[in-house]
């Protein structure tokens, strides 16, 4: 999830294009490390996104501490505003 101004931003899509070139210098045997590691760091970063979407979890874009959304066990959503736990930060956020 990438942080800006207070706004939570999850992962873009990764480009297909860089996935396809990436997989064209495999066939070629040749190694382009930066591609490998911005589609292996965006890929990373895809996936963190969809996994706290999917345990209905949200990083806060202040302090980065992850909590969730939703009551403990279940996949129904907290009403109204949720603080950030973390001891002075006081970022806040709803499930919508």
């Amino acid at each position: 999830m990438k942080m800006m101004y207070g706004k939570i931003s999850w992962s873009p899509k990764i480009r297909q294009a860089k996935i396809r070139q990436l997989y064209q210098n495999d066939a070629l045997g040749a190694v382009d490390e930066i591609l490998v590691e911005e589609v292996g760091l965006s890929l990373l970063h895809r996936c963190r996104s969809i996994w706290l979407v999917t345990r209905r979890e949200v990083e806060c874009p202040r302090c980065g501490t992850v909590f969730p959304l939703s009551e403990p066990g279940t996949w129904k959503m907290l009403p109204g505003v949720q603080t950030c736990p973390t001891p002075g930060c006081g970022w806040e956020t709803t499930a919508e």
